[in-house]
This record gives C-alpha cells, sequence and structure tokens, in this order.
C-alpha cells in the first residue's frame, strides 16, 4: 500500500465522520440535494460538453471521455439554484444568476458581469439564436421585469416587452428563423392583480410581441406553463408544458402549430416533465421525466420516455425501449443524443448517449471526475478549487485509489459508487498535483459549506 494512499484514506475518514456527525455531508457538496446533473450544452465544436450539475459544472474537451470541474462560486451563484446556460458560436458560455448574467470568455476559468443586466436583476433564462444574438428573460421579484438581448454578447437592451409586476420565466428562439421569439410570464398575486399566464410572441426580433390566447389550457392550481421547444424546420410548431395539471402533480404537455394561436394536449405525465427534445428533421420529438409512466405495471426504478415520430401530433407518442430516468435531453452536431440520468441506481450513468433515445450507455459518472478544471492561479476558479475541490474529491471517493483499503474498495467516501472512485489519482488533485496538504483545511469548509446552506436564498 502507498503510503500517500494510507494516509489520505485515514485522514478522509476522519473528515467524513465529522461530517456525517454533523449531517451534512451531501449538503456539502450539493446543497441539500443528491448530487445530480441538471441540463447538458455543447460547444461550437463536437468535442466540447458542458453539463450543469447540482454543484456547479463539469466540462469536458474531448468528447465526453473525462470531465473536470467548475465551482459555483467562481460561476457566481450560489445556495439551492441551479443556472440556465448557453453557449454561443464563439464558445462564450452564458450562465443565469440571481444577480444578473455571467459569462466566461475563458472556458469557464473567469466569469464576468453582462452589461444592461444588473446585479440586482434575477435573469431566469438565457438563449443563443442561431444568428449569435443572445437573449435573456429576467423574473425579480417585485419587477419590473423584461425580455433582453445582446448584439454583440456583451451589452444587453430591453426588447419592449416590460411588466411591472410579472416574472417572464422561459424564452425559445426559433432555431430556423432566429427573429421569431416565444416567452411565457407569471403574473403573482397581490392586493389588486389576480394571478395570471402570460404568453407572448414577437416576429421581429423583439421590436414588437404578440398576446397570444390562454383559452386552451387547463391549469392547475396556478396558470403557470414553460416553454419547451420550438420545431428546427417549423417555427409555427412549438411545445410547451403546464404545471401540475395532472392530478396529483403531473405536467401536461401541450403542442401548436400555427405559432402559438391554438393549442392541443397531446401527452400528460404523472410528475414533472424534465427532459425534451425536438431533432432536426422535426418529425422525432422526445419527453421525459425521472418517474416512472402511469400505469406501468413494473414502476420500480425507472423514469418515462416518451417518443413522437409524428413531430409530436396527438396520438403519436409510444414508450421508449429504455426507461432511464431522464432529467435532461441535448443532441450534438453529429447527431449523438445525450441524457442527464441517475449517476447511481438504477442508470448508473450521470451522462449517457444515444442514437434514437430507444437506448442509452453510460458516458460518465461522478466518480469519474479527473479534477478541477485547471486555471491559471489567479482566476476565479482557480481559487475557489483549491478550497472547495478536496470536499467533493472525498465525498465521490476520487481521491483514494484502489489500494487505499475499504473506503475506496466500496466506492468511496459518500458517493455510492461501485467503481472504486477515481483510479490511482492518491489524495485529492488540485490542478494535477497530489498531496495532503488540504487535509488540515477540510474541517474549515465543511464548517463553512453548511454554514452556508442556512443561508440559502
Amino acid at each position: 500500500m502507498r503510503r500517500t494512499s494510507f494516509a489520505c484514506a485515514a485522514l478522509a475518514g476522519a473528515g467524513l465522520a465529522m461530517a456525517a456527525a454533523a449531517a451534512t455531508a451531501v449538503d456539502s457538496h450539493a446543497n441539500g440535494r443528491p448530487p445530480a446533473t441538471t441540463n447538458v450544452r455543447f460547444g461550437p465544436d463536437t468535442e466540447t460538453i458542458y453539463l450543469p450539475v447540482t454543484f456547479g459544472l463539469l466540462k469536458s474537451n474531448d468528447g465526453g471521455g473525462t470531465f473536470q470541474w467548475v465551482c459555483e462560486v467562481a460561476i457566481g451563484y450560489g445556495g439551492v439554484f441551479d443556472p440556465d446556460y448557453a453557449v454561443a458560436p464563439d464558445g462564450s458560455i452564458y450562465a443565469t444568476t440571481f444577480e444578473g448574467l455571467r459569462v466566461s470568455h475563458s472556458g469557464g476559468c473567469n466569469w464576468e458581469a453582462t452589461k444592461g443586466l444588473t446585479e440586482d436583476m434575477f435573469v431566469s433564462e438565457v438563449e443563443v439564436g442561431s444568428d449569435g444574438r443572445v437573449w435573456a428573460a429576467t423574473s425579480t421579484g417585485g419587477g419590473p421585469n423584461n425580455v433582453y438581448v445582446s448584439e454583440d454578447g456583451a451589452n444587453f437592451v430591453e426588447s419592449n416587452l416590460p411588466e411591472e409586476k410579472a416574472w417572464w420565466t422561459t424564452l425559445r428562439v426559433a432555431p430556423g428563423k432566429p427573429d421569431v421569439i416565444y416567452a411565457t410570464g407569471f403574473l403573482p398575486q397581490d392586493t389588486t392583480t389576480t394571478e395570471a399566464a402570460l404568453l407572448r410572441r414577437s416576429d421581429d426580433g423583439g421590436a414588437t410581441w404578440n398576446e397570444l390566447p390562454l383559452t386552451d389550457f387547463q391549469f392547475g392550481d396556478h396558470p403557470t406553463f414553460y416553454l419547451e421547444d420550438v420545431s428546427p424546420t417549423d417555427e409555427k410548431v412549438v411545445f410547451l408544458r403546464v404545471a401540475g395539471a395532472v392530478e396529483p402533480a403531473g405536467d401536461a404537455l401541450y403542442r401548436s402549430e400555427d405559432a402559438g394561436e391554438t393549442w392541443t394536449k397531446v401527452l400528460e405525465f404523472s410528475t414533472s416533465i424534465s427532459a425534451f427534445h425536438i431533432r432536426p428533421d422535426g418529425q422525432t420529438v422526445i419527453a421525459a421525466t425521472i418517474d416512472a409512466c402511469a400505469g406501468d405495471p413494473d414502476p420500480a426504478a425507472k423514469g418515462c420516455v416518451q417518443i413522437s415520430s409524428k413531430a409530436g401530433a396527438e396520438g403519436s407518442w409510444a414508450p421508449a425501449e429504455q426507461q432511464p430516468r431522464l432529467a435532461c435531453i441535448g443532441e450534438r452536431s453529429d447527431g449523438v443524443l445525450y441524457g442527464c440520468g441517475a449517476n447511481w441506481e438504477p442508470d448508473n450513468f450521470a451522462l449517457g448517449k444515444s442514437q434514437d433515445g430507444q437506448t442509452w450507455e453510460k458516458v460518465f459518472r461522478f466518480s469519474e471526475t479527473v479534477g478541477p478544471l485547471e486555471c491559471e492561479g489567479d482566476s476565479a476558479q482557480a481559487e475557489c478549487a483549491a478550497t472547495t475541490w478536496p470536499t467533493l474529491c472525498v465525498m465521490f471517493g476520487i481521491c483514494a485509489g484502489p489500494d487505499a483499503g475499504p473506503m475506496a474498495q466500496d466506492g468511496g467516501g459518500l458517493s455510492g459508487d461501485g467503481d472504486g472512485g477515481g483510479g490511482d489519482g492518491g489524495c485529492c488533485r488540485v490542478g494535477g498535483g497530489s498531496d495532503a496538504s488540504w487535509v488540515p483545511g477540510l474541517v474549515v469548509v465543511l464548517f463553512g459549506l453548511a454554514w452556508r446552506g442556512r443561508k440559502r436564498r
């Protein structure tokens, strides 16, 4: 047994015992939630994959062969929050936060605020159109809110959709016609207004907006809905989900083929729709939840994946051959589908891939993270990783190699992985190094993260 592995195993075990005693083990690396993937994004090339997770952002530069971690603080957020991300044609990465819109031009090492979306704005969604313009919606409590657009990716201006009290919740830019933009909103109830849903469409790049009718929707307890996607072959075909419209807490999927003027309910789920994608042909549409389909005779440990081969029309949906618990679906430019699965049972992949959406194979698990994204010493990422990565390293069993004793052999730390962790990495690796210098700070990190958890938004 190597001395470094023995020392790491012993000291990591002490740190884990303290974490367990404080009941903050999961809280310290996923903000009180089980570690999970929440979305997938792709760079301008087929090699760059971004994997948003509940503990930051994972990045691959080799087509999913390896992933490195970017910490939340470096991006510019904290607490129980999952940013929406978008990647521009030049590789810039945008992330929504409670304090404006953040952008990285350095592949994730440094993040900066954009102009026009100030620190007192909560940015709910960001989209990059096929023409390179960047769109953002705000949902700041107390308003006012608007949809913003940037021609250069740095300076944002309002796009003539002001709301004093309502929140703009989702927006989608038509892939084939970037001047066509859809937006949904929600007007909360107060002493002078009743709660209501909002639905708008612009046909001229945000210069003017059309108010769309809501008469076709059957809402649940609250009139809330969210845009899913616009067809890449027909800007008039658009999908949205109505939250909580199916008893007891399921979503209904609606489809319009006349640019949102009329809607048809095409699918119902017993829980919330967590993944949706329209393939480039415009005909293959996939929708999924992380819980089993209603009426499934064997609902244990599976999700619900439904596929339509007729552009998502009513009556054209059927269960996929496999039913992973998908939290996202995305398609790379080469036609490979990627999905966010359950890192542990039943899927045993944090990221999987598929050619047709029917069957899936593992690409990546959390315990295979190679380390933090390596950046210059004065970058926000380098500073954050030096203090925070050791905690994640222990939790996912990455630090201790296969010869480090029982902790590594049973999956390492608290990760629950059964693959023995991260190979011969030795102690937690920061910037490629391998030593035990992180141990004195582990107690401070655990305490600090637990304290921060009490101050979540």
